[in-house]
């Protein structure tokens, strides 16, 4: 696993559990589950087995040992150093997509009603339907 979360359910492949809704966890569980993952590398998962907190290829991690960490993230090929150029800036993030220009409301009976003093904006919604939504 490469994050470990105290307050979801894992799986028999250690794989996370996501559902709509779940109970919340009280505050002692929640410690108590990551202690036990730091300690013995372990997690019970929703099938009442232990799983294993961090796998590397077949390696399984049990517990935290510096130099067994380190170890097994040696053999799983990351660099020891950062690759980065000195001084590297991760850039600004940016839109993914083109920002939607507002919508121009259309030209309807209500103008000329508004120019003649008439109601300028049109009537709220009806029913539970958003603000400015119309057929």
């Amino acid at each position: 696993m490469r994050e470990f979360y105290a307050d979801l359910d894992y799986d028999e492949a250690g794989r996370l559990v996501i559902t709509r809704e779940h109970a919340a966890i009280e505050p002692e569980a929640a410690a108590a589950r990551v202690v036990r993952a730091v300690r013995e590398g372990l997690v019970r998962s929703t099938g009442g087995s232990d799983v294993p907190v961090l796998t590397v290829g077949r390696q399984t991690m049990r517990g935290y040992a510096p130099g067994e960490w380190n170890g097994y993230l040696d053999a799983a090929g990351y660099p020891k150093q950062s690759q980065l150029p000195a001084g590297y800036a991760f850039p600004a993030a940016t839109p993914l997509t083109e920002p939607v220009a507002a919508a121009r409301p259309a030209a309807t009976a209500a103008a000329p009603a508004a120019q003649n003093g008439g109601p300028a904006a049109p009537p709220p919604p009806a029913g539970n339907a958003p603000p400015g939504f119309r057929f």
